[in-house]
């Protein structure tokens, strides 16, 4: 099987576990920078992607990438991250709280100044997800090649972060009251919105067994996160990416969706 990837530093946990346990009947392409992603790109009606932004090839020289990437010879693109994620949820409510959901009645006693509705918050999102990097792709790629797209989302924070003091306070709350989890339910109805309509597009669902009864992601598979430069750990401090036990189990989806478009 043929497959690019494609995404920002969350691309890592993919790299790793290949590295980790190589898969003899997969060719891999990646097509992947830190920081937002591959942010200047085209594709030509041929389906070839590729960059010539100097500051993307040197990052792709370094993490030994392909600077172009035939579409058309791949069996399968995965898009990784680069869209909404919990850490987006914050900044649309500002000072409200969400009608319904298990945090917003303690939320209103101490002083929050409203309630917004699920259906605003989800419009908010999809927004931001069509406005983000990951549905440019996804819709350039649609415009010359109607290869099967499975969409990784970014995982939950890890649940690390209810051990550091004076940091992530909104994700610290979220958990406590459940609002985290009902959090993960919207970004999953946001993206289902957002990319509604696209043949041939599958979105992968986190693990079940990776999320904690708080709707973070559990430290075992967060342990040992790498980023795009896999030689190197990331800090403990870190609560965004995750290993590559995770990524093994994200290549297990991806081949159970691959199995059931691919002919």
């Amino acid at each position: 099987m043929r497959v690019c990837v494609i995404g920002n530093s969350h691309v890592g946990m993919l790299i790793k576990s290949l590295a980790e346990t190589p898969q003899d009947d997969l060719t891999c392409h990646f097509f992947a920078a830190p920081g937002a992603g591959p942010d200047v790109f085209a594709i030509t009606p041929a389906g070839v992607l590729s960059t010539d932004d100097p500051a993307l090839v040197k990052q792709f020289a370094t993490f030994r990438m392909s600077t172009a990437v035939d579409l058309a010879a791949c069996d399968l693109i995965v898009v990784v991250a680069m869209m909404a994620s919990l850490f987006q949820i914050k900044p649309l409510l500002g000072d409200h709280v969400i009608h319904g959901w298990p945090g917003s009645r303690a939320a209103l006693r101490n002083g929050k100044s409203g309630l917004l509705s699920e259906s605003a918050l989800c419009a908010g999102l999809v927004e931001q997800i069509r406005a983000g990097l990951a549905y440019r792709y996804v819709t350039a790629i649609r415009a010359v090649q109607s290869t099967p797209i499975l969409v990784v989302r970014e995982p939950a924070p890890s649940a690390t972060l209810l051990d550091v003091p004076g940091k992530h306070p909104f994700l610290k709350r979220a958990a406590a009251s459940g609002d985290a989890l009902a959090c993960q339910a919207m970004l999953t109805r946001a993206h289902l919105a957002a990319f509604a309509g696209t043949d041939n597009l599958t979105i992968l669902d986190q693990p079940a067994q990776t999320l904690t009864p708080q709707g973070l992601t559990e430290h075992g598979f967060t342990a040992g996160a790498v980023r795009l430069d896999t030689r190197f750990a990331q800090p403990g401090s870190d609560v965004l990416h995750a290993n590559a036990t995770y990524g093994s189990l994200i290549w297990a989806q991806i081949r159970t969706a691959a199995a059931a478009q691919l002919p």
